[in-house]
């Protein structure tokens, strides 16, 4: 899941089909931008769930940066960091830090939908490896290292005091 911050911005798209399809393929599962994207009928036929602020036909092509990657982010008025659960439908979207999702997990009870059952978040989140990289990571990186972005690979480790004062 990528979470992009766009400033609110809804004059101009930060990305649209053509970078949808190139996501969806490179095994990214979403997409949550505080700002506009474009051409929302790709996304749909391409079965990528894109949750945006606004939609414009307007490209926003600019010569600011490509960004970071793997780095907190403020979206919404929320900070998310790297390795936290995000969870969004039609009627929102909820961010759950990733000292809390075995508590969160535990509180959940049934839901009556099998893929937020409790045993099955439990069971996925247990398959993930701590240290698992991003899908393809070293050619995102490549990337954007060659147009001059910046790539942070942790931002915050499991020994981080902010992380055991937020488990406690």
């Amino acid at each position: 899941m990528i979470v992009a911050n766009a400033h609110a911005g809804n004059a101009r798209a930060i990305l649209g089909g053509a970078v949808g399809m190139f996501m969806a393929h490179r095994g990214v599962a979403g997409l949550i931008v505080d700002g506009a994207v474009r051409d929302v009928a790709e996304f749909r036929a391409l079965g990528f769930p894109v949750m945006a602020r606004s939609v414009t036909p307007r490209s926003g092509t600019s010569l600011a940066g490509w960004g970071e990657v793997n780095i907190p982010v403020a979206c919404g008025g929320v900070v998310v960091q790297p390795g936290d659960i995000v969870v969004g439908d039609e009627e929102g979207i909820v961010v759950v830090e990733r000292v809390w999702a075995k508590t969160v997990v535990a509180m959940l009870g049934n839901t009556g939908h099998t893929d937020f059952q409790p045993d099955t978040i439990r069971d996925r989140l247990a398959a993930i490896p701590a240290d698992a990289p991003l899908p393809k990571k070293e050619a995102i990186y490549n990337s954007l290292k060659t147009r001059g972005g910046v790539v942070i690979d942790a931002c915050f480790g499991d020994d981080d005091p902010a992380i055991e004062a937020g488990a406690a």
